[in-house]
């Protein structure tokens, strides 16, 4: 009785394959059992199993030299046979293959419809964002200095509030300190992907403002580039993390400030503690990020400064601005909580 009849092709090849590592009488008795079977059959079986192509080559030689020994004398014949393998090759394949593809969709389909993510706590009904935007500009020929601007952006966004925990000990006022960290950690960040610039010298993202290169320190500020203007053409944005107290925020250089020294602040505070329309708690807290000493129209501003920044900068920069808060208003109530005691 064969290896085929007794255990199958699949077992059958599976020991050809092996069949170096063998012992020489059971090399014997292999030969005998091999030689009964049709090479089509075994090229099949071993594709079909998914030997891969090594395998299918070590099976090829074996077939040749044990299942049909004229072909080893025979050029002839050992051309037929490897021209029957590669016709056979894709005719093998075609049928596991798309199992596999009908396998990996149904398992992709099946985990999308599994997938459900639990909120710590549920995204609340948010209050109106409320933004405000205002300008103020000082300088100018008539005072014989350079003219400078003031942008003053500010919104409200909501979070969910949580209690009963040991973790939640916070007031309204911790909550709104340790969002401004959160935000001005954040604001370069989105400032980079909103512009398509590389961010150098930055932190890694944490849950607070920390590992910014400082006003006092020696270390090489953090800087938005442009991939046209690589090191060492002068940044188009440069960032050092203030240090007086009661100042979150980031002295501004770089081609935007156009050599004049920009401040950034972010400042939060509480409005309210109430419930959503649904009946859900929240806390109200409004942020107001300050551009401080911005030139109008960068180093030639005598003539046409003023024009320059109703028309170009004034919207580019307010833009920038607009879109972070309504990032905020968005998005934060969905990654933070507020613990209230």
């Amino acid at each position: 009785q064969t290896l085929d009849e007794t255990f199958g092709f699949g077992s059958c090849i599976s020991f050809v394959v092996n069949l170096e590592m063998c012992r020489p009488a059971m090399a014997s008795t292999a030969l005998v059992s091999v030689r009964q079977l049709k090479p089509a059959s075994c090229i099949y079986e071993v594709l079909s199993c998914g030997f891969g192509i090594q395998a299918f080559s070590r099976m090829h030689r074996h077939v040749l030299s044990y299942a049909a020994p004229q072909f080893r004398y025979h050029s002839t014949g050992r051309l037929l046979a490897s021209c029957t393998s590669l016709l056979l090759l894709p005719w093998a394949l075609s049928p596991r293959i798309s199992k596999c593809d009908e396998a990996g969709k149904n398992v992709a389909e099946d985990d999308d419809d599994d997938f459900e993510f639990n909120f710590a706590k549920p995204p609340v009904v948010a209050a109106q964002i409320d933004m405000q935007t205002s300008v103020s500009t000082s300088g100018g020929l008539m005072t014989q200095s350079r003219p400078l601007a003031d942008v003053v952006t500010s919104s409200t966004f909501s979070l969910p509030v949580e209690r009963g925990w040991a973790r939640d000990a916070h007031t309204p006022d911790d909550v709104a300190r340790y969002m401004c960290d959160i935000i001005s950690d954040r604001l370069p960040r989105n400032i980079a992907v909103s512009l398509n610039l590389d961010l150098y010298g930055a932190p890694l993202q944490r849950r607070g403002f920390q590992g910014w290169p400082s006003v006092d320190s020696s270390n090489p500020p953090a800087e938005c580039r442009w991939w046209a203007l690589p090191a060492p053409l002068p940044a188009i944005l440069t960032l050092r993390k203030l240090e007086k107290p009661g100042q979150i925020g980031f002295l501004l250089g770089g081609l935007f400030c156009a050599g004049k020294p920009v401040l950034l602040h972010v400042k939060c505070e509480p409005l309210r503690v109430c419930d959503d329309e649904e009946g859900n708690e929240r806390i109200d807290v409004r942020v107001t990020t300050t551009l401080e000493g911005l030139p109008l129209a960068g180093r030639a501003w005598i003539v046409g400064g003023r024009w320059w920044w109703k028309r170009v900068r004034l919207p580019f920069v307010s833009s920038i601005f607009e879109d972070f808060h309504k990032m905020l208003h968005e998005q934060m109530m969905v990654q933070s909580v507020a613990g209230l005691k």
